[in-house]
């Protein structure tokens, strides 16, 4: 039997840099990421992932299909890396970011 705090939620972001702060991200116009948390619920998992790419410079634009997580066979290798990684400790992993250098919005 597992826990709330047991439950994972996963999401893939999309995410711009926060203009003015330096970071490893200033030199795109923004990403998509797949990025897992260990979360009591959405709202929690939000609270986590925004936290989280603040702190490496990054706002978040949008959050697309959030929902638990469920490891299966299928994962993709990044996926299962992340679910390896994710702790109490870590409890926020994300895989490779899928930049773009610019916007034509």
């Amino acid at each position: 039997m597992t826990s709330d705090t047991d439950t994972s939620w996963a999401a893939t972001l999309h995410v711009r840099p926060i203009r003015g702060i330096a970071s490893e991200f200033q030199d795109i116009a923004g990403a998509y990421v797949f990025v897992l948390a260990k979360a009591l619920n959405d709202a929690h998992y939000r609270e986590l992932v925004t936290a989280e790419m603040e702190g490496i410079g990054l706002t978040v634009i949008e959050l697309m299909d959030s929902d638990r997580f469920v490891s299966s066979a299928d994962d993709a290798p990044d996926i299962r890396d992340c679910a390896m990684r994710l702790s109490d400790e870590w409890p926020v992993q994300y895989g490779s970011f899928q930049a773009y250098p610019y916007d034509d919005a």
